[in-house]
């Protein structure tokens, strides 16, 4: 496929097959890939999918794409935490605690977590001990951090992530004119 240059990407929302688009991505392009890709549990029509395969896919791009040292943080389905140790390359977990309280104050058992996958282009990753998986986890608490205005599900889309939450990867991990990267927009958090 046809590499186009990064610049053709900069600032636009673009349909289509997301792994055939970054396939035309150039090789380290892209500073910051944040995504919540579709997990494979059949919620909605577009669910449907195998997300062990599609894991392994947007990695091999993600890895090409990314400048040296430069994360992906991909949300994923709590049942994969036991497929972790499959992995063939390095990684780092986060834990997000959801802000549950105001959109869930009437019910007693609610899901208050998410796991995050987080890699990196090149050496520079977060685990040190010269073993293939990632073994440091870390925990994001977005539960003082959205109000009713943040919530996604306001929105129409099942599985909207919390726009601070978001909002703090991207600062925590950008510098001036980098290129931010979600395949799987979805409700447009990234994009907000």
């Amino acid at each position: 496929m046809e590499k186009q240059p990064i610049e053709s990407f900069i600032n636009k929302i673009i349909c289509g097959d997301s792994l055939q688009i970054m396939k035309t991505f150039p090789d380290k392009s892209v500073d910051l890939v944040l995504c919540d890709p579709p997990y494979g549990i059949g919620y909605a029509e577009w669910d449907f999918i195998d997300f062990e395969k599609l894991l392994d896919e947007i990695v091999i791009e993600f890895k090409r794409i990314l400048k040296e040292g430069c994360p992906a943080f991909i949300w994923f389905p709590k049942k994969f935490l036991y497929e972790l140790s499959k992995l063939e390359y390095k990684f780092d977990v986060f834990i997000e605690t959801k802000n549950f309280a105001l959109v869930r104050k009437n019910q007693i058992m609610i899901d208050c977590w998410v796991p995050i996958l987080m890699i990196k282009q090149g050496n520079k990753q977060g685990n040190k001990q010269g073993n293939k998986q990632g073994k440091n986890w870390f925990m994001i608490n977005s539960a003082n951090t959205g109000d009713n205005e943040n919530n996604p599900r306001k929105f129409g889309h099942p599985t909207g992530k919390d726009i601070q939450i978001c909002k703090y990867i991207i600062n925590d991990n950008k510098g001036k004119n980098d290129v931010i990267l979600d395949p799987f927009l979805g409700s447009g958090t990234t994009a907000v």
